[in-house]
């Protein structure tokens, strides 16, 4: 994969626990001594994002002195995928500058845990501030122009790249030039605190606003609600002797319950998209009729609604696409990956459906 990209790996590490729940500490080329380069090169050839498919937890690991450094990426990397940013160890690195020293001595004088040098070998934030009812967590990451900001190769990579990889990973970041410190202190350390107990009381809020009981409902399984409605009634020998033959015509059809007079298919021209027929219905509508879906199994309403794919009885459906210029109720556009990802989820219904 060396110099090959995508948008999105989906990546397996195939080791795992055996019967008896013993995770076997042999993890293939992650053993070797180059082993931690390929890790480096799996898990940074995503342009978006990385997903892992798993069954080890970073503690199924165990890390001696004769661990190899493959070994122990793999677990840093574990540790960030479930949690986010990691720490080696429990202890404070060693930090590059004596201005990042007593920028965090200040810290702690404010009552704050600071943590130098966060993160894993060769990217590290020079300081985290610990969230203070998180242990485990940080508030955010204070960055120095100290060694590591002079050791960049350009400003480009100092600043910009380096600032964005962090806030795309989830923190907070926060820079102090060493000129605007030294020029006053009180100052930049005043505007350091403000910032910490903004953010912290932003955290407090989000948390609090989210709903821990009732889910909303968009949240409800629209298939939980067809269920109770009650069981299905039993097939008519009609029905069964059509079923019977449903190889021989296509499953899935558009319920005409479902596409009234005033949504007539937008001029008349049929779409096509990963193999599946569709036609636009009325404009501002967030869906359209697909005919003809071999893969459904059964006839359902896909509407992308403001998150996943939801699926209701009635007819199957997708969002319209971006380029079509089609706008939710919300103002929001739809993007192609939105109709992509409903037509996937009609074909995973499809597979549960008959049993594969």
């Amino acid at each position: 994969m060396q110099g090959d990209e995508r948008d999105i790996i989906l990546i397996s590490t195939v080791y795992g626990p055996n019967k008896d729940g013993v995770v076997m500490q042999r993890f293939g080329p992650m053993n070797q001594k180059v082993g931690w380069r390929r890790l480096n090169v799996l898990v940074t050839r995503a342009k978006l994002s990385t997903r892992i498919f798993t069954s080890l937890r970073p503690g199924d690991i165990k890390i001696t002195e004769t661990s190899s450094r493959g070994v122990v990426a793999l677990k840093s990397y574990l540790t960030y995928a479930m949690g986010g940013a990691t720490v080696d160890s429990d202890d404070d690195g060693i930090p590059d500058s004596d201005f990042e020293v007593f920028v965090a001595e200040r810290l702690r004088a404010h009552g704050y845990q600071v943590v130098s040098q966060v993160g894993v070998e060769g990217f590290r934030i020079d300081l985290g501030v610990r969230h203070p009812d998180y242990p485990l967590g940080f508030i955010a990451g204070v960055e120095c122009d100290g060694a590591r900001w002079h050791s960049g190769f350009s400003v480009r990579d100092r600043d910009r790249i380096r600032q964005k990889v962090l806030e795309n990973m989830g923190w907070r970041i926060h820079r102090i030039w060493s000129t605007d410190w030294f020029a006053n202190p009180d100052r930049e350390l005043a505007k350091l605190l403000q910032k910490l107990e903004d953010w912290r009381a932003k955290a407090a809020a989000h948390y609090a606003a989210r709903p821990r009981h009732e889910p909303s409902p968009e949240d409800l399984d629209p298939l939980e609600e067809l269920a109770e409605l009650g069981p299905t009634p039993a097939p008519t020998p009609l029905q069964a002797a059509a079923g019977s033959a449903r190889e021989l015509k296509p499953r899935a059809q558009a319920a005409e319950a479902e596409v009234g007079p005033d949504e007539e298919p937008l001029g008349k021209q049929m779409r096509s998209l990963d193999g599946i027929e569709w036609f636009e219905i009325t404009p501002g509508k967030r869906y359209a009729v697909v005919l003809n879906d071999d893969r459904a199994g059964t006839v359902d309403v896909i509407s992308r609604a403001m998150t996943a794919p939801r699926v209701y009885g009635g007819a199957i459906a997708v969002a319209r696409s971006e380029f079509e210029g089609s706008v939710r109720k919300t103002g929001e556009r739809f993007r192609m990956h939105d109709i992509y990802a409903t037509v996937r989820e009609v074909a995973r219904r499809a597979r549960l459906v008959e049993g594969e």
